[in-house]
């Protein structure tokens, strides 16, 4: 909690500053004689509670007025470009003032006290309000016990995951969090009996670094029950077609690791992966193992663009991750077939949304990742069945969302 006091009188700023730090220590607080100091700084600095005195001079070394704090009090609330405390408490020793002020002052709902430096009834009001604000900030970053605010978070790499994704959304609209530079967009997934809470997000850059960010800001910002990421992936030739959603039941990082030296030729490094495994919850992987043939020719059969002419199919089984773009099948073969053999694909963010997850506050969202095969990692790479790959995971997180994960 941060105090701004604005306060000339320098035995009554002591008084008051002492009765507060006997509350918390832990309480930051800032104290300016002067109006034009005071209005810099909540230009500037967020202040959970302001305690204003009323007879205060304009600028420091100026004689006091009577209505420079009152002024003060009704400039915060009309002027945008004041960052408003949660609070306001004024007080002066003057009865005077206080009977002038008093009524304009409780009709707004705020506090106004009369100090006295030989009474205590000013500083247990001042205490009282503190001590309130205190446990009302606690109980508003305490989000292990107040459930869920959104149904699903949905986390996207670039546009075209993006796109794919919001436009099932209906009544759609843009959210901004104060603070945060990311653009959030809201709306429902509905059915016949269903509406679900949908919130959608893209990363700023592409990178498992981005990706945990993201969802983590999500998580922390929305509170959903389920957080998904859907969107396009690398496949491993023979392990599935163009289209194909890999849904990973585990997670690694094949970039992370160590480079030495190889013995045999001093001008070489050899990377040695450290793979550190992620796993889907159990919950989600029995969910999965239904049969979902009748949904995937369902989806396959809506796409009206370019598509293969194979079959979709759904795949489980194990994904590597790692921040570069792969376009060599080399890669696979020397730095992640050694290490599992079960791989189905490569992306480049799905570790970090499972990372995020792992380490996030409570409760913590339920997850499940979709990435469709685009492309093979070779150098026969390209953008061809982006829209695709991107469309059939997207769809299939739809589905499950309104028919599977709350159809209790």
């Amino acid at each position: 909690m941060n105090i701004l006091i604005v306060e000339d009188d320098k035995q009554k700023n002591n008084d008051i500053v002492e009765s507060i730090k006997k509350i918390s220590k832990k309480i930051g607080i800032t104290t300016v004689d002067n109006i034009y100091s005071a209005k810099e700084l909540l230009s500037t600095i967020f202040f959970d509670i302001l305690i204003l005195d009323l007879n205060l001079p304009l600028e420091a070394g100026n004689n006091c007025d009577d209505n420079t704090g009152y002024d003060l009090f009704l400039e915060i609330q009309k002027i945008k470009t004041y960052k408003k405390p949660s609070s306001i408490i004024i007080i002066t020793s003057y009865k005077n003032l206080l009977h002038k002020y008093k009524d304009e002052i409780r009709k707004k709902l705020f506090t106004i006290v009369q100090y006295s430096a030989t009474e205590t009834s000013w500083k247990q009001s001042i205490e009282s309000k503190i001590n309130y604000i205190l446990l009302s900030n606690n109980d508003s970053i305490d989000i292990s016990e107040t459930g869920y605010n959104y149904d699903i978070a949905i986390v996207t790499a670039i546009k075209v995951e993006y796109d794919q994704v919001t436009t099932m959304l209906e009544e759609a609209s843009y959210i901004k969090v104060k603070g945060d530079s990311t653009c959030y967009k809201a709306g429902y997934f509905k059915n016949n009996s269903i509406k679900l809470k949908v919130i959608v997000a893209m990363q700023h850059q592409m990178g498992i670094a981005a990706s945990t960010a993201l969802t983590m800001k999500m998580i922390v910002n929305f509170k959903p029950q389920y957080i998904s990421m859907v969107g396009i992936a690398a496949g491993k030739k023979g392990e599935g077609n163009l289209g194909d959603i890999i849904v990973p039941f585990e997670v690694w990082n094949y970039g992370s690791g160590k480079i030495s030296e190889d013995n045999q030729d001093t001008y070489k490094l050899l990377f040695k992966p450290d793979p550190k495994y992620l796993s889907l919850s159990t919950d989600i992987k029995e969910l999965l193992s239904k049969d979902y043939s009748r949904i995937l020719n369902n989806i396959e059969k809506e796409w009206k663009g370019n598509k293969p002419k194979t079959s979709l199919q759904l795949i489980k089984g194990p994904m590597a991750c790692g921040s570069i773009v792969v376009q060599d099948e080399k890669i696979i073969k020397e730095y992640i077939d050694p290490h599992n053999r079960k791989v189905k694909g490569l992306d480049m963010e799905s570790y970090g949304v499972f990372y995020a997850v792992e380490n996030s506050y409570k409760p913590k969202p339920n997850l499940i990742v979709c990435k469709s095969i685009c492309d093979f990692a070779d150098k026969e790479k390209n953008d061809n069945y982006q829209n695709y790959a991107a469309y059939t995971s997207a769809r299939f997180l739809y589905y499950l969302a309104l028919e599977e994960f709350f159809n209790n």
